[in-house]
């Protein structure tokens, strides 16, 4: 994915990140245990969107496909962040 030299699929996303708006709140949501997504590439992923204002989290438990193995844990994580996004505060 992140070596697609034509820049096909989500290696297309990836390389727009660090183009986002400063004033973007970004959430990663990542597995608690997952070897198809890497420590150093999740890493790569909070460097590129580093201007951001960008929060991640880790769902316990799961591995790497979250919406089928943590639905509810997953769910929750998601709707507590947009509930901030309606609020003056920073993340």
């Amino acid at each position: 994915m992140f070596a697609d030299p034509e820049r096909r699929g989500s290696f297309a996303a990836f390389s727009r990140l660090p183009h986002l708006s400063p004033d973007v709140k970004v959430h990663w949501v990542f597995a608690g245990v997952n070897p198809m997504v890497p420590v150093w590439a999740q890493q790569e992923l909070f460097d590129a969107t580093g201007h951001c204002r960008t929060t991640h989290t880790a769902i316990e438990g799961a591995g790497h496909l979250v919406t089928q193995e943590k639905p509810d844990d997953l769910g929750k994580e998601i709707a507590r962040f947009l509930g901030q996004l309606g609020r003056r505060e920073k993340l």
